[in-house]
């Protein structure tokens, strides 16, 4: 089945071969939804996926063929260093497969990862591309929204219709409008309702979230007079939307307006309440600037939530996890250590801390952390390679060795474990181990040398 799918970021992940053959013994879709993880964070085993990894599990299950991956102008779609660096880096992929993709059309990039074919285009690409009668649309709307800017880059009404005027209705669309991630701006919330008004031809609601994306824009564009305006007239007609609600707390001049404003914007959606998880998830996934107060405050807020409250556990990582990433090391790993059920020892923030901590003379703390990060698929790779990184530091080469190699054989693409390899082996005496990597290291850096060169725009 083609897929047409306008994302942010690529949510492709190759998972542990165990979680694909229990979704493939899944028998109906409640079983299928019981094994979602509840949230990204959720390090437990019994979830086989979540929304930021399904594309590789959809594959392996026969609902996706042909990925056309529809980025925003902000991301790459060329042989860039942004691209190379993240793609390099991911399990399963080798540098054939890095390097095998090819211009097609005006702009887009064709190629295959993880047995998957992807097309990487601009929606204005895909009348040209050979996308299916019969396909799926799928839709995050974290699309339509740069960071760390937070701003609505486009209109989604506009976008989506140009699509399904060139490529006719899909059998199936899909909406993500999450914000409690942090990936998106809960300002953009609003859009998934937009892009369901659209889908659904409900003209009426289309106009309504059409003139609320203008008052949104109004606003980031520094208009707050004419933003205010319209969103003041726009609360009038429509008083039970909850999004026009909030945008109307957001544009308030006075506290009491603020405070009634925001208040019924939550009484519609609780997703609109006060949230420490969002907010301290929003910082790393969002690329946010944070201070020493911000960081303060969350972890004030946090240390104020009662311990029965929903995703205390996730808010929890969250807040280690930005703790570590603010060089807070000893309130990261308090919080580590009184992690519990199912997010005790959680491998992301065991990671985090262990490859900080391997920068200092704490070796041995780092490497309990990343063996056990090792222990999870998704942090398996990044793990080996940074013990293995200790094992150099310790003088432990045949350890570096092993941990280099198993780091490789994971992601073949990426260039740092091979030239790690290297490096041991002139320490060891290896001496033809270490030219066969120089030369596979020569051939990479030639080849991604004619891919880059000129194709720095697409």
């Amino acid at each position: 089945m083609d897929v047409v799918y306008l994302d942010a970021h690529l949510d492709l992940q190759q998972l542990d071969t165990f979680k694909i053959e229990k979704l493939q013994n899944c028998r109906s879709i409640d079983e299928i939804k019981a094994l979602e993880s509840p949230h990204y964070l959720n390090p437990s085993e019994a979830y086989c996926y979540g929304i930021e990894n399904f594309l590789y599990p959809a594959a392996r299950l026969g609902i996706l063929k042909h990925l056309y991956w529809v980025a925003p102008p902000h991301i790459p779609r060329s042989y860039s260093e942004s691209m190379l660096r993240h793609t390099q880096k991911m399990d399963g992929v080798d540098f054939a497969a890095l390097t095998g993709f090819r211009q097609v059309g005006k702009s887009a990039m064709k190629g295959n990862l993880l047995g998957i074919d992807i097309t990487i285009c601009h929606y204005d690409d895909l009348p040209n591309l050979g996308v299916s009668k019969d396909y799926i649309l799928d839709i995050d709307i974290d699309y339509f929204v740069s960071v760390p800017a937070d701003l609505i880059w486009i209109d989604p009404g506009k976008v989506l219709n140009s699509i399904l005027n060139d490529l006719g209705n899909p059998i199936l669309s899909t909406v993500s409008h999450a914000v409690t991630s942090g990936f998106t701006p809960t300002t953009a919330r609003f859009i998934g309702q937009y892009a369901k008004s659209v889908l659904q031809g409900s003209n009426t609601d289309v106009e309504h979230y059409h003139r609320l994306y203008s008052a949104s824009v109004l606003a980031q564009e520094g208009n707050k007079r004419e933003a205010i305006e319209l969103a003041q007239r726009l609360v009038e007609t429509r008083p039970e939307c909850s999004a026009t609600q909030f945008l109307n707390a957001l544009l308030a001049t006075d506290r009491d307006s603020q405070n009634q404003y925001f208040e019924r914007a939550v009484n519609l959606d609780p997703i609109y309440n006060h949230s420490v998880l969002r907010d301290a998830s929003a910082v790393p996934n969002r690329f946010k600037p944070f201070s020493k107060t911000k960081m303060n405050t969350i972890v004030e807020r946090f240390n104020k939530l009662p311990t029965e409250s929903p995703q205390y556990e996730a808010t929890q990582t969250a807040v280690g996890l930005l703790l570590a990433k603010a060089g807070r090391l000893k309130e990261s790993l308090s919080i580590l250590q009184s992690l519990e059920k199912e997010y005790e020892g959680h491998f992301d923030m065991a990671m985090a801390l262990g490859i900080i901590l391997s920068e200092t003379p704490n070796l041995d703390i780092a490497e309990r952390l990343l063996k056990r990060a090792s222990e999870r698929d998704k942090n398996r790779t990044e793990s080996c390679f940074y013990l293995g990184e200790i094992a150099i530091k310790k003088n432990k080469l045949t350890d570096a060795i092993a941990h280099m190699k198993q780091a490789h054989d994971r992601a073949p693409a990426w260039e740092e474990p091979l030239k790690r390899l290297g490096a041991c082996y002139l320490r060891v005496g290896d001496l033809d181990k270490k030219r066969e990597i120089d030369e596979e290291l020569r051939h990479r850096s030639e080849q991604l040398h004619s891919l880059t060169k000129g194709q720095q725009s697409l």
